[in-house]
């Protein structure tokens, strides 16, 4: 299995109080840990699998990847194999392309609202939790 360690950056993010239009949310006890990695493509099934099961594995909230290099017709497969919600932006080339922000399964999510980019390097999410 590849050693994931020494590409991870994890965050932890704590807000205390943040305003949302009208609406004031106290979120002192609210902890997300998010974790960001650079894939280098997943169209290797074992390598997409061991990926998953590391993310699964260390129960992170949400999991950015960038350059998955996939592609639109594989997106629902990939959905499918990752066990919480996945958002996915292939673009229009294979290479040095591709981002998916993945949910972890239990982890509740209302998306607001999502964008994306035509060259499959943003994925910009607005959500709720």
């Amino acid at each position: 299995m590849t050693d994931f360690k020494s590409f991870i950056k994890t965050i932890i993010f704590i807000p205390t109080l943040f305003t949302m239009g009208s609406t004031q949310f106290d979120m002192q006890q609210a902890i997300i840990r998010i974790a960001t990695i650079n894939v280098n493509g997943l169209h290797d099934l074992t390598k997409r699998q061991n990926t998953f099961d590391f993310f699964k594995i260390r129960q992170y909230d949400i999991i950015f990847l960038q350059e998955t290099h996939s592609e639109k017709t594989l997106e629902k497969i990939w959905q499918q194999e990752w066990d919480g919600l996945s958002f996915w932006n292939s673009g229009d080339k294979k290479r040095s392309s591709g981002v998916s922000f993945l949910v972890r399964k239990g982890f509740e999510i209302k998306i607001e609202q999502i964008e994306k980019d035509t060259d499959g390097k943003i994925l910009s999410l607005c959500f709720l939790y």
